[in-house]
Order: C-alpha cells, then structure tokens, then sequence
C-alpha cells in the first residue's frame, strides 16, 4: 500500500501590480502556518519517503519550511513545475508517474486541485483545504499507476492552529 500526503501552501500574499501570482510569498502568518504544521507532523513521527513541490514561491517556502521542521533525513523537496495551479486530473497523472520505490510521497501545490483530488480519492467531501492544511491518506494500490477514484482512507486531516 502507498501513502499520500497532500499540503496546500501557506497564506500568501495578495499579488500586487508588479508581481506576478508565481512570485507571491508567504505573509507572516503564512509562515507562522508552515512552521506550525512542520510542528505538529513532527510530533506525529511523520516521515515520507520523497516531498514535492511546486516552483511558485509561496509553495516552496511551505516546503522548506515544513522539510526543515521536520529535521527530514531525506534530501530537499524536488521542484516541479508542472504541480503549479495543477488541475486534479493532471495530479492523478503526475502520481501515476511516480517511482514505485516511494512508499509515502508528499505533495505540496494548490487549490483547487488538491481539493478536487483528496475528494475524489476518498470518494466523501472533506471540509475544504484551508492554507497550509495537511491531509495523509492511505491509498489501496501497489504501484501509483494504480491510483484512482475512492482508492483512499483517511488517516488524518490537520489545519495548523
């Protein structure tokens, strides 16, 4: 059986004139968020097997910042493009192309497609991802190519305080 986690970015900034959504960072209190939920799934002996994370600043900032709280001996979330503002079904794709030797991935992006997924995994309607919200799921497969809708059980849904 895999493991997925999903985490959507902290609270970001509101774009201004001169800045692009993709160069949004972290308020202040999205970074208090992103250090909270690397807290608290630290607590939890969470541990994965590889994190990763779109390239939009406000994303990796929540990832590197959860990695880092997590004292991960695994090495630094991998940046990847594709996972910007990605839709839930281009998601199922990027999992299904994942390497098999993941046993537990972490996915860090954005909403509404990490919403769209984690709904349609589990197949029931999860109050919605609010910033830097974690949901762990257990998916009933052995190879990620495997991965479809209601293949999950929730393991836990936490929102940083």
């Amino acid at each position: 059986m895999k493991k997925l986690t999903l985490i959507r970015h902290a609270e970001a900034a509101n774009p201004t004139f001169s800045q692009s959504d993709f160069d949004r960072p972290l308020t202040t209190y999205g970074q208090h968020q992103a250090e909270e939920m690397g807290k608290l799934l630290a607590e939890q002996n969470f541990s994965f097997d590889q994190m990763f994370t779109s390239t939009a600043q406000r994303a990796l900032s929540t990832a590197n910042t959860i990695n880092s709280a997590l004292l991960s001996s695994t090495s630094a979330p991998i940046e990847e493009a594709q996972l910007y503002n990605i839709a839930a079904d281009q998601l199922y794709h990027f999992i299904e192309m994942l390497d098999d030797d993941i046993s537990h991935a972490v996915i860090i992006a954005h909403n509404p497609g990490l919403s769209y997924l984690v709904n349609d995994l589990l197949r029931q309607p999860l109050p919605s991802m609010s910033p830097c919200t974690a949901v762990q799921l257990q998916l009933n497969i052995l190879e990620w190519v495997e991965i479809h809708p209601g293949c999950a059980q929730l393991l836990s849904h936490d929102t940083p305080q």
